[in-house]
């Protein structure tokens, strides 16, 4: 390379700070893939007490503006949450016991389902198919109790949450002040503003989701106790829970109900208009109440979304799901508010 050819100093000194840097940073987020797997067992509670306490933060503000002591506020939402474990954990034991005494009849259900499709079908034999036959060996109630099992034991897991939980309000009181002494006033003044940035946002985007979540599963409630379908408590917790993830959540939501539907009547016009309502509630409150309720979207580009819900879902499972919007809110905010990383930020978003 001759001189007129090699690159002022300047330039070339710039070019490998930013390669020293996308180095850096390909290797921080390699090793935090790799502590998030390892240690999501310690992980998982505390990002969910943090989830669950931006969740009630509106109202901690609420009882406060209404006079009530910070001390006593915090008392309440921490017995409200105690209340609601309990109630998650009695749906759950309470639906797994109902499962294991109905499987004999879902399976005698699905054996006449069978049989009337294979009949429909043409195919030979179909008076003597059973649905076992189509079904891995190890497939059994065994198995399908294991799964209601994990189920359990991840309710279970919310009383680490809930330790986690007491801890977060006890420290969030005197953080502000151990702010300012570690970092300075103006320092911390701007950590704050970010934080409070990031906290309006999620505040804003978790109140919508779970007011939305509330309505849906109420009204799920109701379908399906009229047509008196088995485990509607349960059908209606999960549709709350599964609310909180975006797209895939609201047909997950209706697939499982409409599923054990389809095993407890004969007639297909009821598995009709139960899924048929079912779906209804969730297009409703998915295209017309959520949006006028959060007034603006949450400014993230719909196929990141996706991508996030991707990752997570397949680094910790229905949980990395439920919380991959809310971190992916996270890191936006953040990196708006680093003048390094603010054009990533301003790519991610969907304006």
């Amino acid at each position: 390379m001759t001189e007129t050819e090699r690159p002022p100093p300047g330039d070339e000194s710039a070019f490998r700070h930013r390669m020293q840097l996308a180095a850096c940073s390909l290797i921080v987020i390699v090793v935090s893939i790799w502590i998030l797997e390892k240690f999501k067992d310690l992980l998982q509670p505390l990002f969910i007490a943090v989830f669950i306490g931006y969740i009630l933060l509106p109202l901690h503000h609420w009882l406060m503006a209404r006079r009530a002591p910070s001390w006593l506020a915090n008392c309440l939402i921490v017995a409200m949450i105690f209340g609601g474990f309990f109630v998650l954990g009695a749906i759950v034991a309470g639906s797994v016991d109902q499962f294991k005494k109905n499987w004999p009849d879902y399976e005698k259900r699905a054996d006449k389902l069978l049989q009337r499709t294979l009949k429909t079908l043409e195919v030979d034999e179909w008076d003597t198919a059973r649905i076992s036959d189509y079904l891995p060996e190890e497939a059994s109630v065994d198995q399908v109790m294991a799964g209601l099992a994990k189920l359990g034991s991840f309710f279970g897991g919310l009383v680490v949450t809930f330790v986690y939980f007491l801890f977060l309000v006890a420290e969030r009181a005197s953080l502000k002040n151990r702010l300012s002494r570690a970092f300075g006033a103006k320092q911390s003044d701007n950590v704050l503003e970010v934080a409070a940035t990031i906290n309006r946002n999620i505040s804003q985007y978790l109140a919508v989701k779970t007011v939305n979540g509330l309505f849906a599963a109420t009204l799920t409630l109701i379908v399906l106790f009229v047509f008196g379908v088995d485990f509607y408590m349960l059908w209606a917790l999960l549709t709350f829970v599964l609310n909180y993830i975006p797209y895939l959540g609201s047909m997950a939501a209706v697939v499982l109900p409409v599923m054990v539907s389809v095993l407890m009547f004969d007639s297909l016009w009821a598995v009709a208009i139960i899924a048929v309502l079912l779906v209804g509630i969730q297009e409703v409150i998915g295209v017309v109440v959520e949006p006028r309720m959060a007034g603006r979207r949450i400014g993230v580009s719909p196929l990141l979304i996706i991508l996030s819900l991707s990752f997570w879902g397949i680094l910790w499972g229905i949980v990395g799901m439920i919380l991959a919007v809310p971190l992916l809110v996270v890191t936006k905010a953040v990196l708006e508010n680093i003048p390094q990383t603010r054009p990533i930020a301003i790519m991610m978003s969907n304006e």
